[in-house]
């Protein structure tokens, strides 16, 4: 789908992952077409692997990503990348809400395209939600899609700005 409202997409591997044609509130695509957060102006990642520069991965979920930053320019990964241009190609493969095993699965999907020299990995708390909001007495525990979920109700009021109220964030309330 070409929706460039939702930032997320469904994905057989990570259960969503970043969508190639989200635009920001200022209408540019912040990710590359194979569905990365972007650290130069180029399109494509494969773009990026065209040189000899030093490559590097940043891998992580929201602080790696830099949620709530609008604006590729002012994200961390994209300062490092411009700091370092003339020598190397830096990675963002940060994307919200993900857990370990998820970024791994980037990960290891990508990294012998890329090649890279260094890989850095900061994984906050995503991990803890199994353990922290599991019910006493839970035997079987779901996939996590309540992330995904909220992100698709605050892209919806991207879409539909006051024109319907969809709770769907606080859907187990109705």
């Amino acid at each position: 789908s070409n929706n460039t409202a939702l930032i997320y997409i469904p994905s057989p591997n990570t259960n969503w992952t970043l969508n190639p044609y989200y635009k920001n509130p200022s209408n540019e695509f912040i990710h590359y077409r194979e569905g990365f957060r972007k650290t130069c102006k180029l399109n494509s990642i494969v773009d990026k692997i065209q040189n000899n520069r030093r490559k590097t991965i940043l891998l992580g979920s929201s602080t790696t990503y830099c949620s709530d930053i609008f604006s590729n320019e002012l994200t961390w990964p994209f300062l490092v990348q411009k700091k370092f241009e003339k020598t190397h190609e830096i990675f963002n493969f940060g994307v919200p809400h993900f857990t370990l095993s998820q970024t791994l699965i980037r990960l290891v999907n990508w990294i012998n395209l890329i090649k890279p020299e260094l890989v850095i990995l900061y994984q906050a708390k995503n991990d803890m939600n199994y353990i922290s909001n599991i019910p006493d007495g839970l035997k079987y525990i779901q996939n996590d899609f309540e992330n995904i979920q909220s992100q698709f109700s605050a892209s919806l009021i991207n879409i539909l700005p006051k024109k319907i109220n969809l709770p769907f964030f606080r859907l187990k309330y109705l």
